[in-house]
């Protein structure tokens, strides 16, 4: 992510649990001091989508 990056979109898999979520919702915003939004995908295919803006 670069320095402007302010939000991170988390589409979450149908095979995503809550808590695996979570942690990588609380890692993201730890590590990189964005904000997080998850959103419930529902895909079957990722656990996880994640999208930078």
């Amino acid at each position: 992510m670069d320095g402007n990056s302010e939000i991170v979109t988390v589409l979450a898999g149908e095979d995503a649990s809550e808590e695996e979520t979570s942690q990588i919702a609380r890692y993201i915003e730890d590590q990189f001091g964005v904000e997080t939004d998850i959103q419930a995908g529902g895909q079957p295919v990722y656990s996880f989508i994640f999208g930078v803006e």
